[in-house]
């Protein structure tokens, strides 16, 4: 149920903000050009920051029990009230823990 984030500390997160969390598909190509595009992303669900510590930051799902992929890419939730900030730090990858 706990979620490691790797921003910490200055990174842009605050306790309480809600995040989107997206996997990734396949890469978009030109078919002129052959050049990378971007890549397709999904949501698969939402969490919410807890603790904001110097080098990384914890998190838990929004809906108990759901399953966050490790690697997931997580960003602040569009629209979503944010507290006024009081511990800062930003994220990316989510990481579960490895014990």
């Amino acid at each position: 149920g706990i979620l490691f984030l790797n921003r910490g500390r200055g990174g842009g997160l605050n306790v309480g903000e809600i995040w989107d969390v997206y996997t990734t598909g396949h890469e978009i190509r030109d078919p002129d050009t052959g050049e990378i595009l971007g890549v397709e992303e999904f949501k698969v669900g939402q969490i919410r920051i807890t603790q904001v510590l110097p080098k990384f930051s914890k998190a838990e799902p929004v809906r108990p029990g759901a399953q966050i992929p490790v690697g997931a890419i997580c960003r602040r939730a569009a629209g979503a009230d944010a507290p006024k900030p009081t511990e800062g730090s930003g994220s990316k990858r989510t990481h579960k823990p490895s014990w």
